[in-house]
């Protein structure tokens, strides 16, 4: 089975930036056995003159999905559990709805084995996981298997990427 890297398209410059994230939350907190020290809804201020950019993916600073993109999520992964936000721009008074998805975390990167410039997971490691993150301290890695992404191209969703990636 082939899986693919999803994250924010970054030609899109102008996406919601949660103030005082860091101040308030830890990103190693948005994981399954962590998940209890966040609250369940929350609603975070994103000032901005501009209009902003609203996509189905933010992994800015911590990995958010609109309510499509858990809708997909739900499919593949039944047990998933999810924190509310709403981010707002008191600026404009515009907002977008968003969920924080408790993915769990595997220890699957093959560092080394990747082509140049492609990332490399272990095959053995992940199993059959429809959605799971990478242990990477340096940037959020969540991977999707290709039904998953089939799935969500269906959809037309807005500002997504997807990378394939090697399977060792």
């Amino acid at each position: 089975m082939d899986y693919f890297w999803i994250r924010q398209n970054r030609e899109y410059l102008n996406t919601p930036a949660i103030e005082g994230f860091y101040q308030t939350m830890r990103r190693k907190d948005f994981r399954p056995e962590t998940a209890f020290k966040i609250p369940e809804k929350n609603v975070v201020f994103c000032s901005s003159q501009k209009s902003l950019d609203f996509l189905d993916i933010l992994d800015g600073q911590v990995f958010l999905v609109s309510g499509m993109v858990k809708h997909v999520f739900e499919m593949y992964e039944r047990g998933m559990s999810y924190k509310f936000f709403c981010c707002l721009n008191n600026v404009t008074g515009e907002y977008g709805t968003y969920y924080a998805p408790m993915i769990p975390f595997i220890d699957c990167l093959a560092k080394g084995r990747a082509e140049k410039g492609r990332t490399a997971i272990w095959q053995e490691r992940i199993k059959d996981r429809a959605v799971f993150r990478a242990e990477n301290p340096l940037q959020e890695m969540v991977m999707i298997r290709l039904d998953v992404a089939e799935s969500l191209l269906r959809r037309g969703p807005k500002g997504i990427e997807l990378e394939r990636i090697i399977l060792v």
